[in-house]
């Protein structure tokens, strides 16, 4: 009777295998020659499952594979059984586009769903999206961004200092982890009332390190949600219970910083993001934890990359560098008067270039946003309900069908009307959506432009600085799972004072001055060999351009080029 039930079990598990491999024959087939989408090119593996899509996505390398696909297939690229891939400026505007009563909306796809309560982001229902929103309306507001300018500058003008004290390290201060921490403060405030103290402490809070963690296990989660038998198969690959774990205590630490805040109340002197919700009552604490989560995510790290990229791209072309130093330089006299409304793009305009072109070259969030069709028209072709599509920016913003010369780096051809070069003025500024557009675009932007306009201006007025060679591929295979994993790009160095680093009498931006400074070979060793050679114009001053490490001590004249006094 055992040995009749162990054949009778092993029978039942043969027939379920049977049955298990023959049902995903018949999808494979049905996927590939009778499913809706069977007459859209693609590679043949994203046709038959969703392997094509997991396998990229956890590559890291999803927009550069997006990049080749759209190459080699067209702008219509089916990328898994049930989802399109758009690359034309035409599909962006049809695919998130302002719903009316007519013309349904496109919800976000099952890819954003999350065991947590849904935020501002991560919300698929459009009722629920628009009520969200509603509530950040105040937060968001010219006036608001208004009060929250003081905050900006008080902590831009902090990084600067520290910048130019150099850091803790014996290394410098890597430049990337430095914008992280100049925006994750700003945004810490306005969104806690209080920062993380990144830049006073010039290190990296561990709720940061954390947060990466749980954007990865987000990606992680949507991977099992498309092929469930990778529950099993995951956590041998990826550290899937670590991450978890990691998330469960960012909730933890938000929620503690949450109550905080909420013990504040409406006392706070400065309006931040939650002052009307609390006015008004709106939210749970449980929803405020959610809401808490996505703005510092997106309220930060979207800006910081943007920056990261914007130095090196005006590293790697150095005329592009000195002809903004010239704009800045020439526009102020002092640090102070660089403020928003001395930032704007009518009074800055290569500024404002130059910020265009990284964010074009470099999108801060690279991820693909899917939506589900409610049976539509999207690029000339019907789409029926239930299919997802998507419009690739990354593709796009370097298609040189939408830009001349789309892979280099030229801040002047978002310049207007006739200081617009010749060869830039017929590009197609519409394929480069880096904050996106329609309803669900970032409700941050105006603050993210405030942030990047201001920072990046107080950065080039104070700082000369250059790549070495080792860092000229700073981009290249860099990975993404939903945002940029970036890696250190170049490093500011413990500066060495100047004996009188104010110029006596001119307070101009082309003073020079005489200084005699020690140079020590012990100061110098083990530095990295991605480094910065980069000249201070507050009270640091480049150390090794000179290939000096061959020396034990000297000291020479130098003539230092300094930005007012």
């Amino acid at each position: 009777m055992a040995q009749l039930s162990a054949t009778t079990f092993w029978q039942l598990a043969t027939i379920g295998l049977l049955v298990l491999v023959g049902y995903y024959v018949y999808l494979g087939i049905y996927n590939l020659l009778f499913h809706p989408l069977a007459k859209y090119p693609g590679p043949k593996l994203a046709a038959l499952s969703e392997a094509w899509f997991v396998k990229s996505s956890l590559s890291g390398h999803l927009p550069y594979i997006f990049t080749e696909v759209h190459k080699q297939y067209g702008d219509i690229v089916r990328i898994s059984p049930n989802e399109l891939s758009f690359a034309r400026p035409e599909a962006v505007k049809e695919i998130y586009y302002h719903p009316t009563k007519t013309k349904p909306g496109m919800p976000k796809s099952l890819s954003y769903a999350r065991p947590d309560t849904p935020h501002l982001f991560s919300v698929r229902d459009i009722a629920e999206h628009q009520k969200q929103k509603a509530a950040f309306t105040h937060a968001f507001s010219p006036r608001a961004l208004k009060e929250q300018e003081p905050i900006v500058l008080q902590y831009t003008d902090a990084w600067i200092s520290m910048l130019a004290r150099g850091g803790t390290g014996p290394h410098g201060i890597d430049i990337v982890k430095a914008w992280n921490w100049l925006t994750f403060d700003i945004i810490g405030d306005l969104t806690f009332g209080a920062s993380f103290d990144c830049v006073k402490t010039a290190t990296t809070h561990p709720w940061i390190d954390m947060l990466f963690d749980s954007l990865t296990f987000g990606i992680m989660y949507d991977m099992i949600r498309r092929i469930p038998i990778l529950k099993f198969g995951l956590p041998f690959v990826v550290p899937i219970k670590k991450l978890k774990q990691n998330r469960v205590e960012i909730r933890e630490y938000t929620r503690q910083r949450v109550a905080a805040r909420c013990e504040t109340g409406t006392k706070r002197d400065t309006e931040d993001f939650f002052s009307d919700i609390l006015r008004k009552g709106q939210w749970t604490e449980e929803g405020l934890v959610s809401q808490a989560f996505m703005l510092i995510i997106a309220g930060s790290e979207t800006s910081a990359s943007a920056l990261s990229g914007v130095t090196f791209y005006l590293s790697h072309y150095p005329q592009a560098l000195k002809r903004l130093q010239d704009e800045v330089r020439g526009a102020f006299s002092s640090s102070d008067q660089i403020v928003g409304d001395s930032t704007t793009p009518a009074k800055l305009p290569f500024l404002h270039g130059c910020i265009e072109e990284a964010l074009r070259l470099f999108p801060p969030a690279p991820s693909h946003a899917l939506r589900v069709s409610p049976g539509a028209t999207v690029d000339g072709q019907y789409i029926p309900a239930g299919v997802c599509v998507t419009s690739q920016n990354y593709p796009m913003s370097r298609d040189s069908r939408y830009f001349n010369v789309p892979a280099e780096y030229h801040p002047e051809r978002w310049l207007k009307g006739e200081d617009c070069p010749p060869d830039f003025r017929d590009d197609n500024k519409a394929a480069s959506n880096p904050f996106s557009i329609g309803p669900r675009s970032c409700i941050g932007i105006n603050l993210a432009y405030l942030e990047m306009r201001i920072a990046l201006a107080k950065f080039v007025w104070h700082f000369d600085w250059a790549l070495l060679p080792e860092s000229k591929e700073w981009t290249k295979s860099m990975k993404t799972y939903f945002i940029w994993k970036k890696p250190p790009m170049m490093y500011m160095h413990p500066g060495l004072i100047a004996t009188n680093h104010r110029v006596a009498g001119t307070g101009s931006p082309d003073g020079r001055m005489r200084a005699s400074l020690l140079i020590l070979k012990s100061l110098l060793a083990g530095f990295s060999d991605t480094f910065s050679a980069a000249s201070g114009r507050h009270e640091i001053f480049q150390k090794d351009p000179w290939g000096i490490d061959s020396l034990s001590e000297t000291s020479f004249e130098i003539e230092w080029s300094i930005a007012g006094s």
